[in-house]
């Protein structure tokens, strides 16, 4: 039995149903894009390092790519005019893959869904409302080493932007789609040592944040200001937006992924859901990432407003 988790996994998507799992006549294999492996004994060297002195901690690296609709998977044309196209992308002994899009331009009536192989977690579908004026996109991850993207145009004839330039390539850090909500050292918020927190945990995100190349794991929260008119501005460590000296840059910020209630719905449950906004501007900082002293803050603003199917809490 399928389990599609189309609303509880949300980046501003739609829902929907990818339209292949109801349609039959389609082609019954999806060419693969081989994804190459990080070099994990210089990464995880590099990580040993970082993490014992409370870096970031780095989850994932991005893998170059070159991936459209013209160079690769495959097409089916509907007798009505409209297209569907799909690509299996495959990253060798990944935990887990997102992708990040150098050029996405939908137009109306455009979908996308990106799910696993097995069709047991679905993310989608994004539309036009995705557009940014930067052209960039990101998803958050999706457990396993296989993923499959399908692009849906009413029009097969339309002129779109649509490429693929990097796919995350997780290592470490993911269990699996249903990965537990709290660490060892966590206590996990359902449980009644969260229940006079429970305004709180609803202003806290976890961040897929992008710097360098590579991926961190961080959370922070939803801050008001004085003027109390709810901007979506969100406080971090400073240290999880920043690769050493290198800061993150304009366009990684955009493609950063923030997943509220990252949570399980009770306290002796497992499975951990969220609902996911891409993008953020920053706002304002201090050095920590490259000095190790100072409070360690970085404030930016997301790009979208927190929708209330959230049920967020400044």
């Amino acid at each position: 039995m399928f389990v599609f988790l189309l609303s509880s996994h949300a980046q501003l998507s739609q829902g929907g149903t990818p339209k292949s799992f109801t349609m039959s006549g389609l082609h019954s294999v999806v060419p693969a894009v081989h994804v190459g492996k990080p070099d994990l004994d210089k990464v995880l060297a590099q990580d040993k390092i970082n993490d014992a002195m409370n870096k970031a901690y780095r989850v994932g690296t991005v893998q170059a790519v070159f991936i459209n609709p013209g160079n690769s998977g495959v097409w089916d044309f509907l007798p009505d005019g409209s297209a569907i196209w799909r690509v299996k992308v495959e990253s060798q002994d990944a935990l887990a893959q997102c992708l990040y899009f150098s050029d996405y331009q939908l137009l109306p009536g455009m979908e996308l869904f990106v799910y696993s192989s097995d069709k047991s977690f679905v993310l989608g579908a994004f539309t036009e409302v995705n557009n940014h004026p930067s052209k960039l996109m990101a998803t958050q991850r999706i457990a396993g080493k296989e993923l499959i993207i399908e692009l849906f145009m009413p029009d097969r004839n339309a002129d779109f932007g649509f490429e693929i330039n990097g796919v995350g390539y997780f290592y470490r850090g993911i269990l699996n789609n249903k990965t537990k909500s709290s660490g060892a050292c966590e206590v996990n918020v359902a449980c009644s040592e969260g229940d006079n927190w429970t305004n709180e945990r609803q202003s806290v995100a976890k961040v897929q944040g992008l710097v360098n190349g590579n991926i961190y794991s961080c959370t922070g929260s939803l801050m008001n200001n004085t003027a109390l008119d709810c901007k979506p501005y969100f406080l971090l460590a400073d240290h999880c937006s920043a690769d050493g000296n290198i800061e993150a840059t304009t366009a990684e910020l955009i493609q950063w992924v923030f997943e509220f209630n990252y949570q399980a719905a009770s306290c002796g449950g497992t499975t951990a859901t969220s609902q996911s906004l891409t993008g953020c501007t920053y706002k304002a900082s201090d050095t920590f990432a490259a000095t190790m002293t100072g409070p360690d803050f970085f404030l930016c603003q997301l790009n979208n407003e927190v929708p209330a199917s959230y049920n967020f809490w400044y």
